[in-house]
């Protein structure tokens, strides 16, 4: 799988690696599965009728924040602050991955 032009699966050595996205997209999220990847599915668990609005978010938050490494995208405010929190919290790597259809710099 490549996500602007990084091969993910050759970023990070873990026996568990989750993505957090916001993709709707069932090929997408087979592939991610395909590969022994994992998400936090809140659809699928109910989150927001059993919770209220915000958790959802609030999970993300706190798993990504917990994580030993992290890959984010650019544009993206969640990935900015959850990579700064992995870097000064975990003392983890913490790279910003360019999406396809964000301009070369």
């Amino acid at each position: 799988m490549v996500f602007s032009g990084v091969f993910v699966d050759a970023l990070l050595f873990s026996r568990l690696l989750m993505f957090a996205l916001d993709s709707t997209s069932p090929d997408w999220w087979n592939e991610v599965q395909t590969r022994g990847w994992h998400r936090l599915d809140h659809q699928k668990e109910k989150t927001e009728e059993k919770l209220g609005n915000w958790y959802p978010t609030i999970i993300d938050l706190a798993a990504m924040s917990m994580a030993n490494g992290f890959v984010g995208n650019t544009g993206s405010t969640y990935s900015l602050i959850s990579g700064k929190r992995v870097e000064s919290w975990n003392d983890g790597p913490f790279v910003m991955a360019r999406r396809p259809t964000d301009p070369q710099t």
